[in-house]
């Protein structure tokens, strides 16, 4: 009788013990994916070009073979690409899955450095720029909104550079203002991380919004409408018809 009643207990114990390890593994997951980053290249930042202010006077985009690869190992992601986007045009790329209409936005943006070939924009080789001067230079509306925990206020101008009513003018062209007018902190309303508290139409409005407020004179669109119902599809396509008719569009 006490053999049994000691068995019970070790039961217990061992119960414990894999909870314990199952916790301490998935802990060890963070201080993993911590050691990764460590170890990532800081991207060069540092351009050899000064720009002007308000550069690019003419928006011009030309992919000139253009070779991009994630990972040596891997295929290339555009391989020998080569076209030209002039001032105004409104572009769009066509292609399946995995076909590299997202890469051409990640190469442009030099999230990822070119294998060979080059981009230019305004006549000027992206290589060259500084990167905050380039991703300054272009607005994009992801395929995934891109929202994270912060006020409205924060996710529409984290550099503060616009005031209220400029804010509010934004929402209005992508009618939300309504939506957070009755919301008793209005612009101070609280968004969860990846907008948890928000619907998907909202969250991509959200973003068209930051794209206004930017007014820059290069658009790129990551498919932007595909989680979206159409009603929203097609506000959406005619507030970027409207408010962008003069920037250059790749979609």
């Amino acid at each position: 009788m006490i053999f049994l009643s000691y068995i019970l207990s070790v039961t217990g114990l061992l119960n414990g013990l894999i909870t314990s390890f199952t916790e301490t593994e998935k802990e060890m997951v963070s201080v993993e994916r911590a050691h990764q980053f460590e170890k990532i290249e800081s991207e060069n930042w540092l351009g050899t070009e000064e720009m002007p202010i308000g550069w690019p006077n003419e928006p011009f985009v030309e992919f000139s073979n253009v070779t991009m690869q994630y990972n040596i190992q891997d295929d290339n992601a555009l391989n020998g690409i080569s076209f030209c986007i002039n001032p105004g045009e409104k572009i769009g790329i066509c292609g399946r899955t995995g076909s590299g209409k997202s890469s051409i936005f990640m190469a442009l943006f030099r999230g990822e450095e070119l294998k060979s070939g080059t981009i230019r924009i305004d006549n000027v080789n992206i290589r060259n720029i500084n990167l905050n001067t380039l991703r300054q230079s272009m607005s994009i509306i992801p395929q995934d909104p891109f929202l994270f925990d912060g006020t409205l206020r924060e996710n529409l101008d984290l550099s503060n550079k616009c005031d209220d009513n400029q804010l509010w003018n934004a929402l209005r062209k992508c009618r939300l203002d309504m939506k957070f007018r009755i919301e008793p902190t209005g612009l101070d309303f609280r968004i969860e991380e990846k907008g948890k508290n928000l619907s998907s139409g909202e969250k991509q409005l959200i973003c068209l919004a930051r794209a206004i407020l930017t007014n820059r004179k290069i658009l790129c669109i990551d498919e932007a409408t595909a989680s979206v119902d159409f009603e929203t599809d097609n506000f959406i396509q005619q507030t970027i018809r409207k408010e962008f008719r003069h920037a250059t569009i790749v979609n």
